[in-house]
């Protein structure tokens, strides 16, 4: 086959029928397919904002729901006192915040799916601040745990023991040497009920010997069912007789740690020293009064005796523990 008979061989197309593309069709197609990009590239855009919004609203809900819980149970943990507690609401008290010496109130409540947590603070008018918007649940899930017995009461300070008769009287002054100390046994009168009982202060009138010098010192012990003193001191006051005036004063000695005393039992004031005679303490002869029982040692406390017409003028002072 010659190459005229190849070409003759080739399907034939009407002429006109191969159409060339003008430079102007050229130009619009590639217009359209701008737009139909650019288009596309906006939808592309809008879609991948409303997905990054989709995935921050929950974290932004979560971080605003933290906040809000851990706000509400800092104040409850300084709560002083409950007035309303309920699945949706608490009202409470928490020590001042603003200087007014007076304690806060705070509100904390939900009305519902979708409404917001408030936040009340002393009653403030208008509407409450709002703490976390659209919350759809929130339960205040109360574990209520019975509480103890209430602590016992520990009452004011009050005069538990006396003995001051008046100076008309003609009260009278011991001698206090290393060979003749002095003691008054004592019980105060106690509510029936009581507990225990502390010493807080004694007084007993002293006075310097003249020019002497030394110390005298005021004890108090445990006492004996003979009422006499037993032990060491519990606690003790020592005195300088040149801080002391001739003539009988009062003195006072406070004490931080007679408590917890029983009942039931009795204590002993001493009045002691190790010198030889530096100074007196006051007493009167007029016989024994209820619970007071005065003791006298010769040997410094090995031994003590009674002489019962001597009573040490004397004041005590302490509380009394009661149940509540």
């Amino acid at each position: 086959m010659t190459p005229a008979d190849h070409k003759r061989d080739l399907p034939c197309r009407p002429l006109g029928s191969w159409r060339a593309v003008t430079l102007v069709e050229m130009v619009m197609s590639l217009t359209i397919v701008s737009i139909l990009l650019g288009a596309c590239g906006s939808v592309m855009l809008l879609a991948s904002r409303v997905m990054g919004i989709s995935a921050a609203g929950p974290a932004v809900s979560m971080t605003a729901a933290d906040a809000a819980t851990d706000q509400v149970a800092a104040d409850l943990q300084m709560a002083l006192q409950i007035t309303e507690r309920t699945a949706t609401a608490v009202t409470f008290t928490v020590p001042d915040r603003n200087g007014d010496s007076t304690p806060e109130t705070l509100r904390y409540a939900w009305a519902g799916a979708g409404s917001p947590l408030t936040r009340e603070y002393n009653g403030q008018p208008g509407p409450a601040a709002s703490m976390a918007e659209n919350v759809q649940v929130f339960n205040l899930d109360w574990l209520l745990q019975a509480a103890g017995p209430p602590p016992p009461v520990e009452s004011p300070e009050q005069l538990l023991v006396s003995r001051d008769w008046p100076t008309s009287d003609d009260p009278k002054a011991y001698q206090i040497k290393s060979n003749a100390w002095a003691a008054e046994y004592f019980k105060p009168v106690l509510p029936a009920n009581a507990l225990s009982w502390k010493i807080t202060r004694v007084k007993v009138k002293l006075a310097r010997n003249g020019t002497s010098t030394g110390t005298m010192t005021i004890g108090v012990t445990l006492a004996d069912t003979a009422m006499k003193p037993v032990g060491s001191a519990l606690d003790s006051l020592s005195v300088d007789v040149v801080t002391l005036s001739t003539t009988l004063t009062w003195v006072e000695f406070g004490s931080s740690c007679l408590d917890g005393l029983d009942p039931a039992l009795g204590m002993c004031v001493l009045v002691t020293t190790t010198d030889t005679s530096p100074g007196v303490v006051e007493y009167d002869e007029k016989g024994p009064a209820v619970d007071l029982a005065w003791r006298q040692s010769a040997n410094q406390g090995y031994v003590w005796s009674a002489k019962s017409d001597y009573v040490l003028q004397i004041y005590v002072y302490g509380t009394v523990t009661t149940p509540p």
